[in-house]
């Protein structure tokens, strides 16, 4: 009860063990069985992203090369 008290967190300390203890415990199943699924969340956020950037890049290119056409139309 002192122990609470003194570090000011109160019920919160057995909320912090359970989540230490499930992640130390995915931590060693992700080094037994090899898995990697952070690295394919990445690279699944990484292919979209550079899907996005193509695609603004194509829009973009596609309404500057209608302005460059319609001003040497006028011109």
């Amino acid at each position: 009860m002192s122990d609470k008290k003194r570090n000011g967190f109160g019920n919160l300390d057995h909320i912090l063990d359970e989540y230490a203890r499930k992640e130390r415990k995915i931590m060693e199943n992700s080094c037994i069985t090899g898995d990697d699924s952070g690295k394919t969340d990445d690279a699944s956020f990484r292919k979209q992203r550079i899907m996005k950037i193509i695609s603004v890049m194509t829009t973009f290119s596609l309404i500057l090369g209608l302005l460059v056409f319609l001003v040497l139309w006028l011109f």
